[in-house]
């Protein structure tokens, strides 16, 4: 799901009613939203209102107004289109970014908050249908600074030299390599196009580049609120999402803007998307939800939802076929069962019939989680405190362990949170390090997953292991070997031990656990080395397991 925050007073403004927040709250939900939050922020009451993830035309106040108005009044959807301008605009065309999408929006007021509800809008299509501007990117310029035609093409990355947004000298393409390679923002958009020493560019006709898609625009074209003429790119690698892009943008400026014109690219692709059209028919509708439906009744609930209904020959009030136009705001209607799930919320969920399920069926719990359970409840009688730790960490709090290769997390916000736990030792141990001043000994223990590499398409599986530590001025090595013997056999496991170094440890104070003759774990001093690496001053000892061995 998708979050957006939107002022209360603009949207039952738009809505043009006087709700409470319980009375809000309940339409949304109706709806199929969710009011996550009430906020206070500079003296206005905001609403967090989470989307889902295939309603990108309710991600801004202007289209969540929309929806809202079509399904509380239903207002019938409108198609925005504006005059086809034809030009020639492709060059060169870029292989790795081959679709483009232009369009020039006149009398746009970007005041009182439309420039802001713009840049939050474009960042929300960036982030889900443009797939964090893998699939699509938007570019939004101001016309007046520019100048027709506009050429979209691959450029050699040697002959580009531009002020990027919010610089103040121009740079190479590879100095922007280096400007943006620490920009957690910016950073993985570097090499999103680049192909054989090219990359996209978009040019006006005096040669200026515009924007590098899908990396950053110019400093010499970005609008402003006091912006009146705005001239839109979408560049992709997916059509149907830069068409979508671009019907959901210029529906968004269509109620505040003078004139729409189209740039057709005469060298360019067809746009592909033809208008769906979808079949239902009162026994699919009965079939599927259990209604019987009138006419009347169905065409209403299509409109609030905003698709266009054209009614069959021969059709009556109780038997009726209709073909469903949806809307150009609603690329998620891809289906038949699409429109039957608008039929159900325009409906009412809380308006169906509750019956009993026709099978009966019963839960129960799996015998690992209940195994887990029961370790837990025994190290507690043992006087072992309970820890429940994170697992994402550092790659350096693997140090000493000889890991071969971590699970990494791809492009991590912390590196606090670099790499899955592979190993239940680490975790404990810094939780071990950041309450050392408490009363000595401290014994602690943990029933936690972690990641492993195995072969398969997704490449790591979970498994459940424990962890046992024991923290002290001496080792207390015995005192843990004896409770973790004691725990096995009261989960009637008869483990054996087999003498071996193995990291962590020290040498000569670990060995190897095995049950049936197979390795399932170990248990030792940890190493002094990493001890010291970690400003440790007392000895820890510990034993890990991994519980789903013991189950097979």
């Amino acid at each position: 799901m998708a979050s957006i925050s939107v002022s209360k007073r603009a949207l039952l403004a738009g809505i043009g009613k006087s709700y409470s927040d319980e009375e809000m709250t309940d339409i949304l939900f109706d709806f199929g939203l969710e009011l996550d939050e009430i906020l206070t922020e500079d003296g206005e009451v905001k609403y967090k209102i989470d989307v889902p993830a295939n309603r990108y035309d309710l991600l801004c106040l202007k289209g969540l107004v929309y929806g809202l108005l079509a399904y509380i009044d239903s207002v019938p959807a409108k198609i925005v289109s504006g005059k086809k301008i034809y030009e020639a605009v492709h060059g060169d065309r870029p292989e790795s970014r081959p679709y483009v999408k232009m369009a020039i929006l006149k009398g746009v007021s970007l005041e009182n908050g439309g420039y802001s509800d713009l840049i939050n809008f474009q960042d929300k299509l960036h982030q889900g249908l443009g797939q964090n501007r893998r699939l699509m990117a938007i570019g939004t310029h101001d016309y007046d600074k520019t100048v027709r035609p506009y050429t979209y093409t691959a450029m050699d990355e040697d002959a580009i030299k531009f002020v990027p947004l919010s610089q103040e000298r121009e740079y190479t393409r590879k100095e922007l390599d280096v400007l943006y390679k620490d920009d957690s923002k910016l950073k993985s958009y570097l090499n999103l196009s680049r192909e054989n020493n090219k990359v996209p560019v978009i040019l006006d006709s005096a040669g200026k580049i515009l924007s590098l898609p899908p990396l950053i625009n110019s400093e010499f074209s970005k609008i402003t609120e006091k912006t009146k003429n705005i001239f839109i790119e979408i560049t992709g690698t997916d059509l149907v999402r830069v068409s979508t892009a671009m019907n959901l943008l210029l529906h968004h400026f269509s109620e505040s803007t003078t004139e729409i014109e189209e740039i057709v690219v005469e060298n360019g692709e067809e746009d592909v998307q033809a208008a769906a059209h979808f079949r239902i028919t009162s026994e699919i509708v009965k079939k599927e939800l259990t209604l019987s439906l009138s006419l009347s009744a169905v065409k209403t609930y299509m409109e609030r939802m905003m698709h266009a209904v054209e009614v069959q020959e021969g059709s009556t009030e109780a038997d009726w076929c209709i073909n469903i136009i949806p809307t150009q705001l609603r690329p998620d209607i891809m289906h038949q069962c699409d429109i039957i799930e608008d039929i159900a919320i325009a409906h009412g969920y809380n308006n169906f019939e509750r019956t009993l399920g026709d099978s009966y069926t019963v839960g129960k719990e799996l015998p690992i989680n209940k195994m887990a359970q029961s370790i837990r409840q025994e190290c507690a009688r043992m006087d072992y405190t309970e820890l429940f730790t994170m697992a994402l960490l550092s790659a350096e709090d693997y140090f000493g362990f000889n890991i071969e290769r971590h699970i990494k997390v791809k492009n991590p916000k912390s590196t606090e949170c670099e790499v899955l736990r592979q190993h239940l030792i680490p975790s404990v141990l810094k939780c071990l390090i950041s309450n050392q001043y408490y009363q000595l000994p401290i014994k602690v223990f943990e029933v936690s997953d972690v990641g492993e590499f195995v072969e398969s398409d997704v490449g790591v599986r979970n498994r459940k292991k424990l962890c046992m530590g024991i923290c002290g001025r001496t080792s207390g090595l015995e005192s843990l070997h004896e409770a973790f013997d004691v725990l096995m056999k009261r989960q009637g496991f008869n483990v054996t031990y087999k003498n071996e170094d193995c990291a962590p440890f020290v040498k000569g104070r670990s060995c190897k656990v095995l049950y049936n003759g197979k390795e399932i774990g170990f248990l030792g001093v940890l190493d002094i080395e990493i001890l010291a690496h970690h400003r440790m001053p007392y000895v820890c000892s510990f034993v890990e397991v991994c519980l789903d061995e013991l189950m097979e």
